[in-house]
């Protein structure tokens, strides 16, 4: 059983390409790789503006099934991933 996930993106208003990881932690370290790309990319360069979320299961065993969640479950703000972030924002608010 795998677990599917989405990023939220907050600006435009919409959930990104679901993915599925087999836990939080390991979609979290996925999402977390493209966070801190050197490569540019939109969530690296915004990071505060996206939010990754547990939105079902899929059966990738016995029968294929999709199971939808009834509310998105908020897993974790990809900003707190960005290297040197949470610094940042702490020296803005002094």
């Amino acid at each position: 059983m795998r677990n599917i996930y989405t990023i939220r993106d907050k600006k435009a208003g919409i959930y990104l390409m679901p993915f599925c990881c087999h836990s939080d932690g390991e979609a979290a370290r996925q999402i977390d790789h493209i966070v801190n790309s050197e490569e540019k990319n939109q969530i690296a360069d915004y990071p505060e503006d996206y939010d990754l979320y547990k939105i079902g299961y899929f059966d990738d065993v016995e029968t294929g099934s999709i199971t939808a969640i009834e509310k998105p479950a908020f897993v974790v703000a990809l900003a707190t991933l960005k290297k040197g972030w949470i610094e940042k924002k702490v020296k803005k608010e002094e």
